[in-house]
């Protein structure tokens, strides 16, 4: 358990969906590592393939925006180049309008870095949020279990 009362997010255990990453020579900083706005974006593409995986006639409906509201991230190691991050994602909470996923970043079973995401539904043109479609409110539900033994 983390402070927030859920499966630790550190442990590959915590995670069903992944999403490897290749890092590229130029995601390294001054000091040959990776860099952490590389790892955001490789977090980023972690969390839209999980949403297109689960449900993509949500996740592309062109009506929808899914707009990220808040994202929190623990560095707890670095990588460099050659090598691959393997990012592995799962909800944590689905609300009304809104839902959160927990996400680690991991060489091997090491894990590099945490990141708690939150993100609103929203109507396209006017960004006003709106329900979570029941639809993709049931597979989050039922993934938001996966994992917890």
């Amino acid at each position: 358990m983390n402070d927030a009362g859920g499966p630790d997010p550190t442990l590959r255990a915590t995670y069903v969906h992944w999403s490897p990453e290749k890092i590229r020579f130029g995601d390294l900083d001054r000091h040959n590592h990776l860099n952490n706005v590389a790892l955001c974006a490789m977090l980023e593409n972690g969390r839209v393939e999980f949403r297109e995986r689960l449900v993509p006639e949500v996740a592309r409906d062109e009506a929808s925006a899914w707009l990220l509201v808040t994202i929190a991230i623990t560095f707890l190691g670095s990588m460099s180049y050659p090598g691959v991050v393997d990012i592995g994602t799962r909800p944590v909470r689905v609300g009304r309008s809104s839902y959160e996923l927990a996400q680690g970043a991991f060489d091997g079973a090491r894990c590099l870095a945490t990141a708690r995401v939150k993100t609103v539904h929203a109507d396209r043109r006017t960004l006003r949020s709106r329900p979570v479609p029941a639809a993709f409110r049931a597979v989050m539900l039922a993934e938001s279990a996966a994992g917890d033994g």
